[in-house]
């Protein structure tokens, strides 16, 4: 991201900010309603939905509009994906789209969920994943937008976006964590968690799945089974945001304003940055020796290891 944070705010704002130092680059204000999808960066566009129905193409360099898709009939929440030239996000009009990530014009659509496509979609060998407020997580060709197979296992809607590695996909729902064969979509495990469910994206690291869960816990479990390592805990939060690793550390914030490294060996705090004002739902991004996480408005707040 050359230094550069995108973030998008309730206003309906995106800020581009310089990471170091906190300046602001430029902003880009057109969206009507608030920016909840996190912008995702590819080459020299930054791509990103917001509650209007839009998704937006922005020059990363100037913040100008390269062009926006308005097909959706519903608030775009899910964050892009870009792979191979195609934007790939879901939208609460029930659909998934594969956007050119050069025109900003339609490639297919896919419109077998019977609920909001909440989840960030996840691109891999040529199959997209994504879940839907439908309590199915979907697994999509993504050259022609044919459904490959369909998952019922998961016990509420998935806003969860999966996890793909070394052949399984790993994601939340409202009652469990699921571990399904990428190929054949078979639930390999499943670990149960309170009802209070899973926003966060497992994140896998070495054979360990960490993922935030809706209880205030962080957990670690095994890749393999899902027998747990270690669980922490917040104290006054819920766990919404999705877990970041880098060298032993486990970086997640809290809807109470925390933002908490843990190692991630033993589940042991290292140190917490707060702030008391917002709350924090986005996964932090780790930029050298310097973490950064967006908040429940416009401001972007920064920790130093």
């Amino acid at each position: 991201m050359d230094g550069t944070v995108y973030v998008g705010a309730g206003d309906g704002t995106l800020y581009a900010v310089e990471a170091t130092a906190g300046t602001r680059a430029w902003t880009f204000s057109k969206p009507s309603e608030p920016i909840v999808s996190s912008p995702t960066v590819s080459g020299s566009a930054v791509y990103f939905g917001a509650d209007d129905g839009v998704l937006y193409a922005v020059d990363t360099e100037s913040g100008d509009r390269i062009w926006t898709f308005d097909e959706p009939t519903g608030k775009v929440s899910s964050s892009p994906t870009v792979s191979d030239g195609t934007v790939f996000v879901g939208a609460d009009d029930k659909t998934l789209y594969a956007v050119d990530a050069d025109t900003g014009d339609q490639v297919w659509t896919f419109e077998k969920p019977v609920g909001p496509v909440s989840s960030s979609p996840t691109v891999s060998q040529g199959i997209v994943y994504v879940g839907a407020d439908d309590r199915r997580l979907y697994a999509v060709d993504a050259e022609s937008g044919e459904q490959v197979w369909v998952s019922d296992d998961p016990t509420g809607p998935v806003y969860s976006s999966p996890e793909v590695t070394d052949g399984t996909v790993f994601v939340g729902s409202w009652e469990r964590l699921l571990a399904i064969d990428a190929d054949t979509g078979n639930t390999t495990w499943t670990a149960d968690v309170p009802r209070t469910g899973i926003d966060s994206s497992p994140t896998v690291v070495e054979g360990v799945v960490y993922v935030g869960v809706l209880d205030g816990t962080l957990r670690a479990l095994s890749a393999e089974d899902g027998t747990e390592h270690w669980s922490f805990t917040d104290p006054a939060g819920l766990i919404a945001s999705s877990p970041t690793v880098l060298e032993g550390v486990v970086y997640v914030g809290a809807t109470d304003g925390s933002l908490y490294a843990v190692e991630s060996a033993s589940g042991e705090q290292r140190w917490e940055f707060t702030d008391p004002d917002a709350g924090l739902f986005s996964s932090p991004t780790v930029v050298s020796s310097l973490e950064a996480a967006t908040s429940a408005g416009s401001r972007v707040d920064f920790a130093y290891q």
